[in-house]
């Protein structure tokens, strides 16, 4: 057994005037990671991120609209990955997407934030923080800064399981929550 290298290069651009709040584009490599075809294979991952004002506001708010999408041009199989469905019932067969849209509106109150989320990951989709596989995903969050250094932060989050998993009986759904106090020093 060796060593495992993963690689992930990152470009970001923030913003904090101006209509793009936010865009980014990434890669991620983590060489031999699965079999495809009989084959060891590279898992290469490719996603952007972006964030945008649209110019309207009421009452001062500021709103943004964002999202995000991922992409693996060769990913695992779905059984590979411990799901009952064809490939042929994906959008991209051998590939694996993942996205969301999101929409927050800031300063409903003065240092009051609010956002909510959706998005989809194909069964097959590896490596990721932010997105679990096989799910539809509805989120809420909440941020209350108290100061520039201290923010309370809530969230609540729904998915529902797209394809049953191999050997399970149904779909789930899923109901999570998190709530955190961040400190920045």
């Amino acid at each position: 057994m060796g060593a495992r290298f993963t690689g992930f290069a990152n470009i970001e651009h923030r913003n904090r005037q101006g209509r793009w709040a936010q865009r980014e584009l990434s890669i991620s490599v983590t060489p031999q990671n699965f079999y495809r075809d009989s084959e060891l294979r590279d898992h290469i991952a490719l996603s952007t991120r972006w964030m945008y004002r649209p110019g309207f506001s009421v009452s001062g708010e500021e709103c943004l609209i964002g999202g995000e999408l991922g992409y693996i041009p060769v990913a695992p199989s779905p059984s590979d990955a411990g799901f009952e469905v064809s490939e042929e019932r994906l959008l991209f067969g051998r590939s694996a997407i993942a996205w969301q849209l999101s929409a927050y509106i800031n300063h409903i109150r003065e240092r009051h934030r609010v956002g909510v989320l959706y998005g989809q990951t194909d069964p097959h989709w590896l490596i990721s923080s932010s997105f679990s596989p096989n799910v539809t995903m509805a989120e809420m969050r909440y941020r209350y800064t108290f100061s520039s250094r201290l923010n309370y932060e809530f969230r609540f989050r729904l998915r529902d399981e797209i394809y049953k998993p191999a050997g399970a009986a149904q779909t789930r759904q899923i109901f999570d929550f998190y709530t955190r106090f961040t400190i920045s020093f």
